[in-house]
């Protein structure tokens, strides 16, 4: 006799309340596998900084000695560089093997800062230590080196040839608006040069002494909750399959 295809919600409540063993154990089956990978797998521990980019300042050396122009790193950059560490000896052999991963996330609101995250298997506070080498490492890359330093030099010399210039108005006459003008410049100019700088932590990493994955619980119910499903995907094809054969439901 030819059945309907279609499936009630009676029917099916009936189909799971008289395969609820095969189901419960498909579940259980699912559940237990992924709490022994989870048991077996390493802790994950995170640090997080506040780090700025390189930042180079072009001075203008034309008559409006306030007019800058900034030349920033982009975290791009930085994470494109970023993929690097290590390979250059960035790290002792040992720290490194412990490291997980490194994310760069710009900061909202924000040109020059990023926040960044280092994740380190089974031992906390090798992801302090990560961070520092990491932000170590980056600022000895030439890319950033050369620039940093060239514009230093620059300013410096600049700063220097100011100051030449202050001392020498004071011997002539009429000096005195010529003075303020050059102390006007110096100052402008030591203000720039503090402000080039290359990789720098704007606050030191913080550790999350709380290991943040694996995540047994959920991983173990998420994946539990799988095979309910495939077990009750199961019980009704196993039903579907033997509903037209006389005697085998």
């Amino acid at each position: 006799m030819n059945r309907p295809s279609e499936i009630g919600l009676a029917e099916l409540w009936r189909i799971i309340r008289l395969r609820r063993l095969f189901i419960l154990i498909i579940a259980a089956a699912f559940g237990l596998a992924a709490l022994a990978v989870n048991l077996a797998s390493p802790r994950l521990y995170q640090s997080q900084s506040l780090v700025a980019l390189p930042q180079v300042i072009k001075y203008s050396r034309d008559k409006d000695y306030t007019k800058v122009a900034t030349t920033l790193m982009t975290t791009a950059e930085t994470r494109a560089l970023a993929e690097f560490f290590g390979r250059d000896g960035g790290a002792d052999a040992a720290l490194l093997g412990k490291l997980a991963g490194v994310s760069l996330d710009e900061v909202r609101g924000s040109n020059n800062y990023f926040r960044m995250t280092v994740t380190v298997r089974n031992d906390p506070q090798a992801a302090v230590a990560l961070s520092q080498k990491i932000i170590g490492y980056l600022q000895e890359r030439p890319a950033v080196t050369q620039g940093v330093d060239a514009e230093r030099r620059e300013l410096e010399d600049y700063l220097r040839q100011t100051d030449e210039a202050i001392t020498g108005s004071r011997r002539g006459p009429g000096g005195g608006a010529d003075g303020d003008r050059l102390r006007e410049t110096r100052f402008l100019l030591q203000a720039t040069l503090a402000q080039v700088h290359s990789y720098r932590f704007i606050n030191e990493p913080a550790l999350d002494p709380r290991p943040v994955g694996p995540r047994t619980g959920l991983s173990t119910a998420l994946y539990a909750l799988l095979g309910m499903m495939l077990g009750i995907a199961g019980a009704l094809l196993q039903y579907l399959m033997a509903r037209d054969q006389p005697g085998t439901l």
